[in-house]
């Protein structure tokens, strides 16, 4: 069965998450094990792995978090972004999946009206990503000059707004 495991990270915005999110039941039970000697953080329906070094995120990983079917829905948003010559925004986004087809959604940030504001998604296996924030809307993928990503390895991506 394809797994798909997303770790999110938020810097220079109001909005601040979460360097592991697990969507689990309350309270957690039968956790996967970290890898290379990492250890298990558990504070609430949220889990994660703290690795010796803080270098080797992709050997001490979290290794089991299935989302199979429909998206977990997980509220970030909607977003209030001022963009200037000195404020960026960014957002760093760290994914793993095996999905035969490498397609889907691997985040959105939706408004008041569910609309996505931001949305990080795989079309055969190779990234791309939607903003649309007020009037401004950009749509971008990586060519076939790219390499697959639905490869069961860990791949990072950032996305950082500038003002021009």
């Amino acid at each position: 069965m394809p797994t798909v495991q997303v770790l999110v990270a938020v810097i220079h915005a109001w909005l601040h998450l979460p360097l592991v999110l697990g969507v689990m039941g309350s309270p957690p039970k039968n956790l996967p094990p970290c890898l290379n000697g990492g250890t298990q953080n558990i504070s609430g329906e949220r889990y994660g792995c703290t690795c010796v070094l803080p270098e080797m995120d992709r050997q001490c990983k979290l290794t089991r978090v299935t989302v199979g079917g429909a998206p977990t829905e997980l509220l970030y948003g909607p977003l209030s972004v001022t963009l200037n010559r000195t404020h960026s925004f960014r957002i760093g986004l760290q994914y793993i999946t095996n999905d035969p087809t490498g397609n889907g959604t691997l985040l959105s940030v939706r408004n008041a009206s569910k609309q996505a504001q931001i949305s990080f998604f795989l079309i055969a296996g190779r990234p791309g990503f939607s903003i649309s924030l007020n009037r401004y809307a950009l749509t971008m993928q990586f060519n076939g000059t790219v390499a697959v990503t639905n490869d069961n390895a860990w791949h990072h991506l950032d996305l950082i707004l500038e003002a021009d």
